[in-house]
């Protein structure tokens, strides 16, 4: 018996010896990126603005940010409200906002969309003495 297994073990070592055998395998795989794109933001503030005693209350100009990225993307300039604030603590209400020639907030087919930035004092700015106030405001970006 042991010669028969020696034998049989023989002829399939040469039956494997000469024959090609071939395998496949199926891999199923799945990927994702986020494609991140730059953005370039350059502004052209004023810092300093002087209001006339006798002029109505129009808007100033604080300004413009220029968004320059990715043709179409959109993207959004928010400024908040503040107040003036004199040296002996008088404060006056300053009303913020944005204003854009183009309606939408997609950037052109040039990849660029220009914001103004424009804001009001209240009235009550002409019966103060205080010839100086000072103000901060934020600005937030939000692109996509």
């Amino acid at each position: 018996m042991c010669k028969n297994v020696m034998i049989g073990g023989f002829f399939l070592g040469l039956l494997l010896a000469y024959m090609q055998s071939f395998g496949q395998a199926q891999v199923t795989g799945h990927i994702s990126a986020v494609i991140v794109e730059g953005i370039s933001l350059s502004s052209h503030t004023n810092n300093s603005i002087q209001i006339k005693q006798n002029a109505p209350s129009a808007r100033m100009d604080l300004g413009e940010i220029c968004v320059s990225g990715g043709a179409s993307a959109t993207c959004a300039v928010l400024i908040s409200t503040s107040t003036l604030e004199a040296e002996n603590g008088n404060h006056i209400d300053f009303e913020t906002d944005t204003y854009s020639e183009k309606r939408s907030p997609t950037l052109n087919h040039q990849g660029q969309h220009v914001f103004k930035l424009q804001g009001s004092a209240g009235n009550e700015i002409f019966s103060n003495k205080e010839k100086a106030y000072s103000a901060q405001y934020n600005v937030v970006f939000a692109y996509n």
